[in-house]
């Protein structure tokens, strides 16, 4: 499946799956890259270099960008283990419960994150003011094969039942809060958390082409009926 294509039907399935009918546009980088190769017209990256600690509420300015966020408690653990961190070094672990980034500063209708032990307790949702529109999970876009084990050299192919992957969430309309969301068990590792601005024009060609490729796979497959 080409990028595009498989781009366009998770589009669909983010129209049908959320009460706010969000189209969200998720595509994954290759396996081991960890950061965002999407081209955002301003953006702004969270590497948490620091503090250390647990509960913390972090005030970021992405970098020194114009977007500028709250982060709500969270740990942050300062060195690298195998379940985590972009490089082998320094990551975001967020325990049971849920992380609130707010987004201020700028417009932004992206989001990325290298999301790392993946399970399948891990959620981000995305809100504009009071309303959720959209609620996703990383797993939901088949993470196997060699996106399986930690790819950094020094937990090289460790942790081969976990998925680990730069994620890229570009939520049409936009969104001023992300949730970060841990289930019933394990924890939610991330680092490099990106917030950005794609123009929105050239969104919306993407997406009407992706779909007019999804049209032509469907009228090219063959017809199979099934017995029940």
């Amino acid at each position: 499946m080409t990028t595009l294509l498989r781009i366009a039907v998770v589009a669909l399935a983010g129209l049908a799956a959320t009460a706010a009918n969000a189209v969200t546009i998720i595509s994954v980088e290759a396996p081991g890259v960890q950061n965002t190769t999407v081209t955002l017209s301003r953006s702004g990256v969270e590497t948490f270099a620091g503090p250390s600690g647990t509960g913390l509420t972090l005030t970021t300015n992405f970098g020194g960008s114009p977007y500028t966020g709250v982060y709500s408690a969270h740990e942050v653990v300062a060195t690298g283990t195998v379940y985590g961190g972009a490089g082998g070094s320094g990551y975001f672990a967020m325990a049971h419960g849920t992380v609130t980034i707010d987004v201020t500063g700028a417009p932004a209708n992206y989001f990325g994150l290298w999301a790392s032990a993946i399970d399948a307790n891990n959620a981000i949702e995305f809100w504009r003011g009071a309303v959720m529109i959209d609620h996703i999970q990383p797993l939901a876009m088949g993470l196997t094969g060699t996106y399986l084990g930690n790819p950094n050299a020094s937990f090289l192919g460790k942790d081969r039942n976990q998925a680990f992957a730069f994620i890229n969430y570009h939520v049409l309309g936009g969104f001023d809060q992300v949730r970060l969301l841990q289930g019933f068990a394990g924890m939610f590792e991330a680092d490099n958390n990106t917030i950005g601005l794609i123009p929105e024009p050239a969104s919306w060609l993407l997406l009407v082409a992706g779909f007019g490729l999804v049209g032509m796979r469907l009228r090219r497959a063959p017809s199979k009926v099934v017995l029940v």
